[in-house]
């Protein structure tokens, strides 16, 4: 009796753990990503302080100044989802629709790239980067299987200008 006792609670724990295990990758998971999106928006606000506007710009040229200086400036980052959001993900592309966490995590990724790019405008002492481009590449595993990759590469680029 003892025995058959100790094998069905052994076999609920079978099920309840993975179980709990999704939940709590879930809840951290959510945790981690609004902690990042918190520190992305500060950094944006300390560099937007310092210059009194956004550095960069997807247009051409943006004031009628002298030019001193021009040259590259680039920023790349790898993003891509967690067990959680790739679990829910997988489970929402069975009823169709849109893959809400796919796109958050996009999105984190894309401010990032961005805001690394005023970054490194920022320590190159660039006082603004025009021409924004923001290009996305999907990385895939160096071994050969059936799952692929979720990962992504976003490479953010411009020109930097310094002003007379």
């Amino acid at each position: 009796m003892a025995i058959e006792a100790l094998i069905s609670i052994l076999a609920l724990f079978g099920i309840i753990a993975p179980i709990l295990l999704i939940i709590i990758a879930g809840l951290i998971g959510g945790k981690i990503m609004k902690s990042m999106q918190k520190k992305l928006t500060e950094r944006e606000q300390e560099i937007i302080q310092k210059y009194g506007k956004d550095t960069l710009s997807n247009l051409s040229m943006t004031a009628k100044r002298e030019v001193s200086e021009t040259g590259i400036v680039m920023a790349s980052l790898v993003v891509g989802p967690n067990y959680w959001q790739q679990f829910v993900s997988k489970i929402q592309s069975l009823f169709g629709g849109t893959l809400n966490y796919y796109d958050q995590v996009i999105a984190l990724g894309r401010n990032e790239a961005m805001q690394r790019l005023r970054e490194a405008a920022d320590t190159a002492g660039w006082d603004e980067v025009v021409n924004v481009r923001l290009e996305t590449s999907k990385l895939t595993p160096m071994v050969s299987n059936k799952e692929s990759s979720k990962a992504m590469e976003l490479f953010a680029y411009g020109t930097g200008i310094r002003y007379s």
